[in-house]
C-alpha cells in the first residue's frame, strides 16, 4: 500500500507539526511525491525531484539537514537549485522493514530560524511522527493481507456459503462447489466447461475478462435458451496471479434469494432481552433510562455508535420495554440493500417484501421496525422512508391503493449522520426527522472514568455463567485490560471474556491475558496515546486556551477535557 492511502491522517500530522513548530511541513512517498503539505510562505516550495534532497534522504535512509543551501554540496549539484527558493530545510526518512517508505520534512520561513541551534531534537521529533505514520501503515498493511489470507482459506475450504467454482486461464472451469451446481443444474458435470456458456451474457464475458488483474464483482442477471431465469445476484471474480502471472480466477455467485435471509431478520415475539439483561455502568446506565423513557412513546429512535456497540441489542430492548413487546421485532439491514437494487430503482413497499412472499412489513404491524446501519439506504429510498415515517402509509403495487401500517421504527447507525448530510449523501429532512431522539454511545475505549467497571461487570456475568464464582483476577491482568484499545467495543469485550473465564480455572494472569492478543494491540495503541498527551501539554504550555486546542487536535472540547483528566494533566 502507497502512504497516499493514509492522506487524510497524514495531513493532520502535518498541520500539527507546522503549528507546532511554526515551520513549513511536508510528507512525501517513497517517489519523492508530496503526500501532504502546509508551508507558511508558498514560495518556499521544497525541491520535490528524486535526486534531489528529498530522494537522498529516502535513498540513503538518513536525515538530511541544511542550514544554508548555498554552501551545501548536495544543493551545489542539484539539478533543480536554480528553481530552489528555500532557505535550510530538514528532512528524515520514514522508515518501515528496514526500508523507506517516504519522508517527512519541514522547512523554515527564514534561514536563520531556532530549528537550526537544536537541529538534533528536531530530527527526533520527525523521527517520532515517521515512527508513527509508519505503525500506522504497517498496520493497514497487515489488515490487507489477513483479508487477502482470509479469501485464500475461504476459497481452500469448502464450506462457502455461496456458488463458487475455479477457472484456469482459459476460462475452463476446473471445480466447483455444490451450491454453483444446485444454481445452474445438478445434474451436469461443469468442469472443462467455457464458464462463458453457461449462459449467453456480455456482461458476465466482460466481467471476467476484466477481472484477469484485480478483484470485481457486478450485479448479473442470466437466462436460458428460454429465456428464463437461472441467476440472479453478484458475481465476484477474484484473480489468482503468481509470479505476476495469471493463472485463473475464483468466481463468486451471490444469488439475490440467498442472501435475503441475511438482510432481513425477525424476532420470536417472546424473546425477551431486557435492559437488565445487558452490562451497563453508571455511564450507560443513564443513556438505559433515556432508551426507557423514548420505549414509552412511538417516536423514531436513533442509536448511534461505532461497531461493536451493541445497538441492535438495545433496539431489542426497547422494543421488549414498550407496549408493542408482544409484536414482532423486524430488523433489515440496509447495509446489504444496495447489492439488492443497484442501478433498479425499486419502492419501499418492494424492499419491505421478500421474493419467498413473507411481507415483513405485516409481520411488523404492531411491532418495531429496525432499519441497521441506515446510512447505507440508498438515497432514493431515503425519500419515501421519509414520508412512511410521516404518515405511516405505502402504496401498493398498484400505486392506487395506500395500505396503513402501525409500527414503531428504530434506527441504528455507525457513521456520523451529520457529517454525512453535510457531504450530501444523506437526505436533511429524514436526518432531521430521525434525529430527534438520538441515543450517542461511546466507544469502549473512552470510557475512561468507567472501562474497569464495565470489564468487571463483564467479568462477574461470565463466572456467572460458567459457574466459577471463586476465579480471580490479577490486578496487573485488569490493568492490561482497562488500557487496551477495545477496536471491537463490547462485542468484542463479550467474546474476550467469555474465553478466558473458560479457559483459566483459579485466577487469571498476564499470561492468560497476552495469549488472546491483547498486549500486541497495546503496544501499536501506547505511543499515540504518548503522542497525544505531549502535544495537548505542548499547547497548553505555548498559552492556547482549550478550544484553540480543540480545533489544532480537531477533537471536540468534551474529549479533550476527557483527555487532560485520563492523563492527569495539569492546568
Amino acid at each position: 500500500m502507497s502512504l497516499f492511502d493514509m492522506q487524510e491522517t497524514i495531513s493532520q500530522y502535518v498541520n500539527m507539526i507546522s503549528t507546532m513548530l511554526d515551520v513549513g511541513a511536508f510528507v512525501t512517498d517513497e517517489n519523492a511525491e508530496i503526500v501532504a503539505s502546509r508551508l507558511l510562505y508558498p514560495h518556499k516550495q521544497p525541491p520535490r525531484e528524486k535526486r534531489t534532497l528529498v530522494g537522498q534522504a529516502i535513498e540513503l535512509q538518513q536525515p538530511v539537514i541544511v542550514d544554508d543551501r548555498t554552501q551545501h554540496h548536495m544543493c551545489r549539484e542539484c539539478p533543480s537549485s536554480n528553481l530552489c527558493t528555500i532557505d535550510g530545510i530538514i528532512i528524515v526518512p520514514i522508515m518501515s522493514d528496514g526500508s523507506a517508505i517516504g519522508a517527512i520534512g519541514i522547512v523554515p520561513g527564514r534561514s536563520k530560524h531556532s530549528m537550526f541551534l537544536d537541529s538534533k531534537s528536531h530530527v527526533q521529533y520527525l523521527e517520532n511522527f515517521g515512527k508513527l505514520i509508519s505503525q500506522q501503515h504497517n498496520a493497514i498493511r497487515d489488515h490487507e493481507e489477513l483479508i487477502d489470507l482470509r479469501h485464500s482459506v475461504e476459497i481452500l475450504t469448502s464450506s462457502v456459503d455461496e456458488g463458487l467454482c475455479i477457472i484456469d486461464d482459459e476460462d475452463r472451469i476446473v471445480s466447483y462447489n455444490g451450491i454453483f451446481s444446485g444454481m445452474f443444474g445438478p445434474s451436469r458435470d461443469y468442469k472443462g466447461m467455457d464458464i462463458n456458456q453457461l449462459a449467453k451474457s456480455s456482461a458476465l464475458r466482460s466481467l471476467i475478462k476484466s477481472s484477469r488483474t484485480g478483484a470485481k464483482s457486478l450485479i448479473v442477471y442470466l437466462e436460458n435458451s428460454e429465456k428464463k431465469r437461472i441467476f440472479y445476484g453478484t458475481v465476484l471474480c477474484v484473480p489468482t496471479i503468481e509470479e505476476d502471472i495469471y493463472r485463473g480466477q475464483h468466481v463468486f455467485f451471490k444469488d439475490v434469494q440467498r442472501m435475503e435471509g441475511r438482510v432481513y431478520k425477525v424476532s420470536d415475539p417472546y424473546e425477551r432481552i431486557s435492559f437488565d439483561t445487558i452490562v451497563a455502568n453508571q455511564e450507560t446506565g443513564k443513556m438505559f433510562d433515556i432508551a426507557k423513557q423514548l420505549a414509552k412513546t412511538d417516536e423514531p429512535v436513533l442509536l448511534a455508535g461505532e461497531e461493536g456497540i451493541g445497538k441492535t441489542i438495545i433496539a431489542r430492548a426497547i422494543h421488549n420495554y414498550s407496549h408493542r413487546s408482544n409484536g414482532y421485532f423486524v430488523t433489515i439491514d440496509c447495509k446489504h440493500l444496495p447489492i439488492f437494487f443497484e442501478g433498479k430503482p425499486i419502492s419501499l413497499k418492494h424492499m419491505l417484501s421478500s421474493s419467498n412472499r413473507i411481507d415483513y412489513i405485516n409481520l411488523a404491524h404492531k411491532g418495531t421496525l429496525l432499519f441497521d446501519r441506515i446510512e447505507f439506504l440508498p438515497m432514493y429510498l431515503q425519500d419515501q422512508l421519509l414520508q412512511f415515517i410521516c404518515t405511516n402509509e405505502l402504496m401498493d403495487d398498484s400505486n392506487s391503493n395506500e395500505i396503513k401500517i402501525d409500527v414503531r421504527m428504530i434506527f441504528t447507525c455507525c457513521e456520523p449522520l451529520s457529517d454525512l448530510t453535510q457531504k450530501g449523501m444523506f437526505r436533511e429532512k429524514l436526518y432531521k426527522r430521525i434525529a430527534q431522539h438520538t441515543i450517542l454511545f461511546p466507544p469502549l475505549r473512552e470510557m475512561y472514568d468507567s472501562k474497569r467497571e464495565v470489564i468487571l461487570l463483564s467479568f462477574e456475568q461470565y463466572k456467572k455463567t460458567e459457574q466459577k464464582e471463586d476465579l480471580e483476577m490479577e490486578p496487573e491482568a485488569l490493568d492490561i485490560l482497562c488500557d487496551y484499545y477495545w477496536p471491537g467495543n463490547i462485542v468484542q469485550l463479550k467474546i474476550i471474556m467469555a474465553r478466558i473465564v473458560a479457559k483459566c480455572e483459579k485466577i487469571v494472569t498476564v499470561a492468560d491475558i497476552e495469549e488472546f492478543g491483547i498486549n500486541d494491540q497495546e503496544r501499536y495503541i501506547k505511543p499515540i496515546k504518548q503522542f497525544e498527551q505531549e502535544q495537548i501539554e505542548k499547547l497548553l504550555a505555548a498559552g492556547k486556551t482549550k478550544e484553540e486546542i480543540s480545533k489544532l487536535l480537531n477533537i471536540g472540547r468534551a474529549t479533550l477535557y476527557r483527555r487532560i483528566k485520563q492523563y492527569n494533566i495539569k492546568i
